[in-house]
């Protein structure tokens, strides 16, 4: 059966019953459009950080829509040199993610074989002045008298969120905030310890994450210390070591999980882009790992979370 034919029957499928897989498929090129932003004259803009993050958590659904896409290039139907070039881009963000150039040789083989040329899409740097790491970092320092008092109260003063009460003003503020945290402990010369084995320090991390478990929406992009502590600190000491989180550890995984969920929630009641805010918070972190608790986070039911 040709590669026509085949999508001529998964429409007619989609249109009367789709399946589970139809479905992802459609919910997957759905939120690729959510990222593309008209420029006008028939171009677009995306964010290739976040289109790499959703390959990489939809691992499947971007082999399919790099079939989908080739198949109406091939068809030339509507815009289809976009369809190619998009197909182009989520091929190689799949051989970027999983070190895999399967879906690449493919995807170029049948465009070549159609006789489609595809232009390189251009890469724009990011407006330098919007960018929320550019903006000047707030060190927040905290003395270890305070650490051992339990004293989270500065915290809760400079970065607390609650849905109600909240006005326009105090909400844009805390938006503002966003990628420019880096929390430091003050703990002795003499001591030896890694701050992530000090059980004060510890404790005071579970009280940080059980009033604001999306504090890394604050922290500064691409900084792997703030979210290395975080997570050190959140999860058993035998997972942990210098420079070095056991990714494999259950306790570490659900930590991961609940800060990734909490720091979408809070960049949603925010107003900002959840994707591109946990790309950035949780770029230290490997790919492959991101990716396991993009799709943990995605599988949590929508009332997961209330009262917490």
């Amino acid at each position: 059966m040709s590669e026509e034919a085949i999508e001529r029957r998964s429409a007619d499928q989609s249109a009367e019953d789709p399946s589970a897989e139809a479905q992802a498929l459609i919910a997957f090129l759905e939120r690729i459009e959510d990222l593309a932003v008209s420029t006008g004259n028939g171009t677009q803009q995306m964010n290739i950080e976040a289109l790499q993050e959703l390959v990489a958590s939809k691992p499947e659904q971007a082999a399919s829509a790099c079939r989908h896409l080739v198949g109406r290039a091939r068809a030339r139907t509507g815009t289809w040199h976009a369809f190619a070039q998009l197909a182009v881009v989520i091929a190689a963000l799949y051989d970027l993610v999983f070190d895999d150039d399967t879906l690449t040789e493919w995807v170029e083989t049948d465009l070549d074989t159609a006789g489609i040329t595809v232009r390189q899409p251009e890469v724009i740097p990011p407006e330098r002045e919007s960018e929320p790491q550019d903006k000047e970092p707030i060190p927040f320092s905290v003395p270890f008298d305070r650490v051992e008092a339990g004293d989270v109260y500065p915290f809760l003063v400079a970065f607390s969120h609650r849905a109600q009460g909240m006005g326009p003003e105090r909400l844009a503020e805390l938006k503002e905030l966003r990628g420019r945290f880096a929390v430091t402990f003050e703990v002795s010369d003499s001591d030896a310890r890694e701050v992530w084995e000090v059980p004060e320090i510890r404790s005071y991390a579970e009280q940080l994450c059980d009033q604001m478990p999306y504090l890394p929406y604050y922290f500064k992009p691409q900084d792997s210390g703030s979210l290395f502590m975080w997570l050190a600190c959140l999860a058993p000491i035998s997972a942990c070591s210098e420079g070095w989180l056991d990714l494999d550890d259950d306790d570490v995984v659900t930590v991961a999980v609940w800060s990734m969920y909490a720091t979408r929630m809070l960049a949603e009641a925010l107003g900002d882009d959840p994707d591109e805010v946990c790309v950035a918070v949780f770029a230290p972190l490997p790919s492959p790992f991101t990716a396991r608790i993009t799709s943990l986070v995605e599988e949590l039911p929508e009332d997961f979370g209330h009262g917490r």
